[in-house]
C-alpha cells in the first residue's frame, strides 16, 4: 500500500496532502507575536474553529519568552488529557529583522498539529494547555463537539481538490476522474466515536467503524455510503485520527467536471471540497 504524506511541510502554516493552512478565527494570523499566547485552535482539514474529541487540530501560538527557549513544547493537554502531537515547528525571526516591542523581539507564530484526546474530556469549554516539561507556557479554552467533520484536500485550501482515491488507490484527479457508480474513498476527520474504541494517537489494527454513518453529497446528490471507519493507511508522520469513507459516486446533473463534495454527520457539515466526476 502507498504511504501518504499527512503533513508535507510545516513552515508558518501547516499544509500537505491531508492539511490546510492554519488561520485565526478572524481569517488570518498576525505575522508576528508580542505576547506568549495561543492564537487559534482549528480543525486541520476544514480550517474552522470546529473541533471534536479525537479530531486533528492545528494550534497556532506565540512563544515570547526571551531569550528564546531551546526546548519545544513537550505535551498538549485538554482538560488534563494528553493530545497526540503529530508535528510542530519553531520559527523565530532574527534580531535584525525582528519587530521590537518594549525592547524585546517578537516572533512569528508557531504551529503544532495534534490529535485531540478522544476520551476523558467531560467539560465544555475545555482548557487546552501547551506544556514545556511540567510548566504551562500557554493555554486557552476550546469548544469540543462530538463531531467536527472535515475533508482533507490536496492543496492548501479547504475548498480545494478533495483527497479521494479509487479502488486501485490512485488519486481522483481531473486526469483520473470518478465515474457514476464507481466506489471511491474520501479521507477526512472528526467523525466521532468508533467501534471498537481506538485510543488517541494510535491507528487501528483491525476494522474500527464509526458509530454514526455520515452522509456524503456529491454535486448536491446524496451518495450511498458503503463504509465509514478509521483509516489504516500508511501516512507520514501519522494516520492517527484520519477516517476514510467509501461511497458510490452518484449521477450528477451538471456538465461541470469538478463537483462539490461535503459530509454531514450529527448535524454538523464539513468543508466543501471538489471532486472531479465525469458527467
Amino acid at each position: 500500500m502507498k504511504a501518504f504524506w499527512l503533513v508535507a511541510s510545516l513552515a508558518g502554516c501547516a499544509t500537505g496532502v491531508f492539511g490546510q493552512p492554519s488561520s485565526s478565527a478572524s481569517g488570518s494570523n498576525p505575522s508576528t507575536c508580542n505576547a506568549t499566547q495561543i492564537l487559534s485552535v482549528e480543525n486541520f482539514a476544514s480550517g474552522t474553529a470546529a473541533n471534536s474529541l479525537g479530531s486533528i487540530a492545528s494550534i497556532s501560538w506565540c512563544d515570547f519568552e526571551f531569550p528564546a527557549p531551546t526546548t519545544p513544547v513537550t505535551s498538549v493537554l485538554v482538560h488534563g488529557q494528553p493530545a497526540f502531537i503529530t508535528l510542530q515547528n519553531v520559527m523565530q525571526t532574527t534580531p535584525v529583522t525582528s519587530v521590537i516591542f518594549h525592547g524585546y523581539p517578537s516572533y512569528v507564530s508557531q504551529q503544532i498539529v495534534a490529535q485531540l484526546p478522544n476520551y476523558g474530556v467531560s467539560v465544555n469549554p475545555a482548557q487546552l494547555q501547551l506544556l514545556r516539561g511540567n510548566q504551562t507556557v500557554a493555554s486557552t479554552s476550546i469548544q469540543l463537539s462530538e463531531f467536527a467533520p472535515g475533508i482533507f484536500t490536496l492543496n492548501a485550501s479547504p475548498a480545494g481538490p478533495a483527497v479521494v482515491m479509487d479502488p486501485r488507490m490512485n488519486y481522483i484527479l481531473p486526469a483520473n476522474p470518478a465515474r457514476p457508480g464507481e466506489a471511491v474513498t474520501v479521507f477526512c476527520e472528526g467523525l466521532g466515536p468508533t467501534n471498537p474504541f481506538v485510543p488517541t494517537g494510535t491507528v487501528p489494527q483491525g476494522l474500527a467503524v464509526t458509530v454514526t454513518t455520515p452522509q456524503v453529497f456529491v454535486g448536491g446528490q446524496l451518495a450511498p455510503v458503503i463504509s465509514s471507519r478509521l483509516s489504516r493507511v500508511d501516512a507520514i508522520p501519522s494516520a492517527a485520527g484520519v477516517y476514510e469513507v467509501t461511497f458510490v459516486v452518484p449521477s450528477v446533473t451538471t456538465g461541470t467536471l469538478n463537483q462539490p463534495l461535503y459530509l454531514q454527520i450529527g448535524g454538523k457539515t464539513s468543508n466543501t471540497a471538489l471532486l472531479p466526476v465525469v458527467p
